[in-house]
């Protein structure tokens, strides 16, 4: 509340000061920063999970490699059946797991890209001080 009060109080000084055009493009920078950092706030968090999802993806990709490898040695072996089902069953709940998985990763890619597309945009759209300069 104490900000907001003190904010107020500055922004009546600089309007009375150098008037209300002027306190206006202050406000507009302002606003426009905050967006961009939202903007590459959200980004970095679809970041981390995007990475999150890659090394479970992997991880999942060499458990289920190795479950299969398993499960056709046993088969290959001759193994007792009650060995060859449950390994059977182990790398079908593997597989589907992988592919739950590889949906998240792939989904998690797709926001992040287009997040990250979409903050470019903004911040190259609304221009920084140099990008302005050059366009007036």
């Amino acid at each position: 509340m104490r900000d907001e009060t003190s904010f107020q109080s500055v922004e009546i000084e600089l309007e009375t000061r150098y008037g209300p055009a002027f306190m206006q493009g202050i406000v507009d920078s302002l606003t426009c920063a905050r967006e961009r950092e939202q903007d590459a706030i959200e980004t970095k968090e679809i970041k981390a999970a995007l990475d999150r999802a890659r090394a479970r993806t992997r991880d999942l990709i060499r458990q289920y490699r190795s479950a299969r490898m398993e499960y056709r040695l046993t088969l290959l072996s001759g193994g007792a059946r009650a060995d060859r089902v449950y390994r059977g069953y182990e790398e079908e709940f593997l597989r589907r797991q992988l592919q739950a998985s590889i949906r998240l990763y792939l989904m998690a890619n797709r926001d992040y890209h287009a997040a990250r597309r979409h903050h470019l945009e903004r911040l190259f759209r609304i221009g920084s001080p140099s990008t302005r300069a050059a366009a007036g």
